[in-house]
């Protein structure tokens, strides 16, 4: 998926990328198939799911968040101060807990609560982090009578090598998701596969 935003973000910009791959989905592919989109390649969560809601209006559609361990979400918050892995998963990096509340709350305020539901990927194969998202749907639920999220996407549920499939150049310029810059990236253990 971050590949398709990736593409349309090389050709339309960088602000318009989410939107433009979400438009392609929805044109293209069978209208039966549920509009799931990415928003968080860019590291701008909140201001690309409600453009992306915006586009949908009361057509249902779902956010999906994957935000890489290296990003702290927008509008997120240090863990003790830091750009860190909170043990809670309540804030720093990655998919949290406050990302994920703040993006709903975004949606539900713009008036997308009933047309949006939200997917979470990124280490929910760790069962303290399922839990603690668990018990933040029900409170979250309780309050505002929308749900936090609908889906998981598990990931690491089993012993496994992790592996990427990440872009960081397109026609020999550096160009690749927030979090995952060239400059971040030891190349020595990347293997070229096309």
């Amino acid at each position: 998926p971050h590949f398709l935003i990736l593409c349309m973000a090389y050709k339309y910009g960088r602000d318009k990328g989410t939107l433009k791959a979400a438009e392609a989905f929805d044109k293209y592919i069978d209208p039966k198939i549920t509009r799931v989109t990415l928003v968080d390649t860019f590291n701008k969560e909140l201001t690309d799911s409600l453009m992306v809601a915006r586009y949908f209006g009361q057509r249902y559609n779902m956010q999906r968040i994957d935000t890489c361990g290296e990003n702290i979400g927008e509008g997120g918050s240090l863990y003790d101060g830091m750009k860190a892995r909170d043990p809670s998963f309540q804030v720093g990096t990655g998919v949290t807990i406050e990302l994920a509340k703040n993006l709903r709350m975004n949606l539900i305020q713009n008036g997308y609560g009933p047309y949006t539901d939200t997917v979470l990927s990124s280490n929910f194969g760790d069962e303290k982090k399922a839990q603690a998202f668990m018990q933040a749907d029900a409170e979250f639920r309780k309050r505002t009578g929308y749900n936090l999220f609908t889906r998981v996407g598990i990931g690491e549920v089993s012993e496994a090598i992790f592996c990427t499939g990440d872009i960081f150049e397109i026609d020999g310029k550096p160009f690749s998701k927030v979090g995952r810059e060239i400059t971040n990236v030891d190349y020595t253990k990347l293997e070229r596969v096309i």
